[in-house]
């Protein structure tokens, strides 16, 4: 099992296991991506961290290293991925937030203040049990924030592709954008099920894990890719 894990409000909700024949066919509506399209003044940070960070309990903050998600202080090691590794993750992590006023990058801005995704292999170095990622969530942009993806946390490690998709699903909960059950979205309950690349898909996706539920936030769907343009505004160079 691959599970992922939200915090809300404190709460630890694990996201186990998907079995393929709840997961829903995935329709054509992808909009296109510009892999290299800058982002407009303003833009929202985003520090992708692998090389490792000590962390203590706290408001979330990349620049005073804090999250609520850890239970104390801990000092989390590097993910130990290659240079060329990184590249590739970074790249993809680039070209998925491209439609969107969004800054990726992997040099830390404090003391500016910035939201931070933190790599690292094991959850257990942070005291929680296997999951690819744990992000906090709210029904609103959770800014700055503070989420993680683990990259060895099950006996097959996570892909380049994967480890970029569960930092794109770690920005999708602290946009405020709900888990769904299509195998086209990075809000996939369970990305590592499905076969297919994920992006931020422009559609009406239901919500849930194993079976369909109401949105947390209201209604019944999501469009993942409306809501982050909702949230950040559009790339003005796209």
């Amino acid at each position: 099992m691959n599970p992922k894990a939200v915090i809300t409000v404190g709460l630890l909700l694990p996201i186990i296991g998907c079995d393929s024949d709840l997961t829903q066919d995935v329709p054509d509506a992808s909009p296109p991506v510009v892999a290299d399209a800058m982002p407009c003044p303003g833009a929202h940070t985003y520090f992708l961290n692998q090389a490792g960070a000590s962390f203590s309990r706290g408001k979330p903050s990349g620049a005073n290293n804090t999250s609520p998600i850890t239970d104390a202080a801990v000092d989390i090691p590097a993910a130990g991925l290659s240079t060329s590794d990184w590249a590739e993750v970074m790249a993809c992590a680039r070209d998925l937030v491209a439609p969107f006023n969004i800054r990726i990058v992997d040099t830390d801005p404090s003391p500016t203040e910035h939201s931070e995704i933190v790599f690292t292999a094991d959850p257990a170095s942070i005291g929680l049990p296997p999951q690819n990622a744990v992000a906090s969530f709210s029904c609103g942009l959770i800014d700055p924030g503070v989420a993680f993806v683990f990259t060895e946390a099950f006996d097959t490690p996570l892909t380049n592709r994967q480890i970029c998709e569960m930092a794109a699903w770690d920005i999708a909960k602290l946009a405020g954008i709900d888990n769904t059950r299509t195998c086209a979205s990075v809000t996939h309950w369970n990305g590592t099920e499905c076969s297919n690349d994920l992006d931020f898909f422009n559609d009406d996706l239901p919500c849930g894990e194993t079976q369909q539920r109401s949105c947390q936030c209201g209604g019944d769907t999501v469009n993942p890719y409306r809501a982050m343009l909702d949230t950040f505004g559009p790339n003005c160079n796209p």
